[in-house]
């Protein structure tokens, strides 16, 4: 049996002197929390998957601003060692976002954390760390990992190693190293696995997101837009993947192409028939467009991808 899975984002754009592109709707909740499976020759290892949005509060989690952040030149922790990289002081706060991990088992459970920013709003440059729950915005209180650095532009990842106790909770925490609110709307996807995992299964996925720099002025040509997929599910996809774009009326595609896509630009539809992993990221679609002088102040743009997948 398979099942049609799709799902859509809209953005809007702002057209006209001084004004920038910007994001202000989605259709449908950006916060999943998923388990994935890696498989190799001799196992298997369980990680779980969490997409988030700095600055609204994850299912579970928190979101809110903290005063110190940590050192971004401290060394990688490992299951074995976690070395405090001493804190930074800021009067403007922090903001950060809460993920909350349990060990309900009689042993103590070596993690894997990684972390990839995939919207960027107005460079954050995220962090991530682990720390016993419940995290209160003190850094210096009941550290156990991080990375010792933080990412750059998307989709840049970093990666720790961390011990959970047992029988214990930890607070992954993910948080801006620039002042509040810079940062606040980031995209990003968090990554823990072990064994055993950490969180309940639940099905695969795709997310789509759609990114735009720079001004569009009535009359302007040579603009893109870069779409990019990501499977956020448990498991890599089989058939066919299908992105198609929607433009508004005021904005025409002249162009549409990515490195393994299959792209026609009279429908804006782009496919592709190899297996996407989980947590893995397909190669972006550009779309050229041009606006036309007469285009209105402000357009919405849908954007959509769907998969046959087995269930």
């Amino acid at each position: 049996m398979f099942r049609l899975k799709s799902h859509a984002a809209m953005f809007a754009l702002v057209i006209g002197l001084l004004f920038t592109f910007n994001q202000t709707a989605r259709a449908e909740s950006w916060l999943w929390e998923n388990r994935l499976s890696f498989f190799s020759s001799e196992n298997a290892v369980e990680a779980c998957v969490v997409t988030g949005v700095l600055g609204t509060a994850p299912t579970g989690g928190t979101t809110s601003i903290m005063g110190k952040r940590l050192n971004r030149g401290g060394v990688k922790s490992t299951c074995a060692s976690a070395v405090f990289p001493g804190a930074t002081i800021n009067r403007d706060y922090f903001l950060y976002n809460t993920h909350r991990v349990n060990n309900t088992t009689t042993s103590p459970i070596c993690v894997t954390v990684t972390l990839r920013t995939d919207v960027e709003i107005n460079r954050p440059n995220l962090q991530v760390a682990a720390f016993r729950a419940p995290f209160d915005g003190d850094v210096t209180i009941g550290y156990l990992g991080d990375p010792g650095e933080s990412t750059g532009s998307p989709p840049q990842v970093i990666t720790f190693d961390f011990t959970i106790p047992a029988n214990t909770s930890v607070d992954l925490v993910v948080y801006s190293t620039n002042t509040n609110p810079l940062g606040r709307g980031t995209q990003y996807t968090l990554i823990y696995s072990s064994t055993p995992p950490l969180c309940t299964f639940t099905p695969p996925d795709l997310r789509v997101t759609k990114t735009h720099t720079g001004n569009f002025m009535q009359g302007d040509t040579l603009k893109t837009y870069s779409i990019n997929v990501a499977n956020i599910g448990n498991s890599a996809t089989s058939g066919n993947v299908s992105v198609v774009d929607t433009l508004p009326t005021g904005l025409t595609a002249t162009a549409i192409a990515g490195t393994g896509w299959t792209c026609t630009l009279e429908t804006l539809t782009c496919t592709r028939g190899d297996a996407l992993s989980a947590g893995a990221l397909y190669p972006a679609i550009t779309l050229t467009v041009s606006v036309a002088v007469n285009a209105p102040s402000s357009v919405t743009n849908v954007v959509s991808v769907s998969n046959k997948a087995e269930n």
